[in-house]
């Protein structure tokens, strides 16, 4: 008996010591948000100044580089489905926000899980991580 309180308390001991993850569970609020980062395919895609995504009770919006997107979604339990996004199609001077903004809108569609913390929002699918923050 005593053994076996020994081995409770050890166990309890470390587990209590395991670490914690800072990403919780968050949920999006409406607003506008600052794009920190992409990566797609584990690669980091320079984002465009004037890249941006907001997101009101209906749709996400937003400036892909080069046009405006628009898209409708759904909130699950911890994550968020992206419908095919619409988009302007206006002249790209710049070949390398043309470059982002045709790669992010290929892979801006599909569910993604939603993580983070006070601080930054993170969207995550198989092909695409975007961190976000107010």
């Amino acid at each position: 008996m005593k053994k076996l309180l020994t081995f409770i308390i050890i166990m309890y001991i470390f587990n209590g010591c395991a670490e914690i993850p800072n990403d919780t569970k968050v949920s999006l609020n409406n607003g506008a948000y600052k794009i920190e980062s992409i990566k797609i395919n584990g690669d980091e895609i320079k984002i465009p100044k004037s890249a941006t995504f907001n997101i009101d009770s209906d749709r996400i919006y937003g400036n892909s580089g080069c046009n405006s997107y628009f898209a409708s979604f759904s909130i699950g339990n911890d994550s968020i489905i992206i419908n095919t996004a619409g988009v302007t199609k206006m002249y790209c001077p710049s070949e390398e926000d043309n470059r982002f903004e045709n790669m992010y809108l290929k892979n801006l569609d599909g569910e993604f899980k939603l993580s983070g913390d006070s601080k930054t929002t993170k969207l995550y699918s198989k092909n695409m991580q975007i961190v976000l923050t107010r």
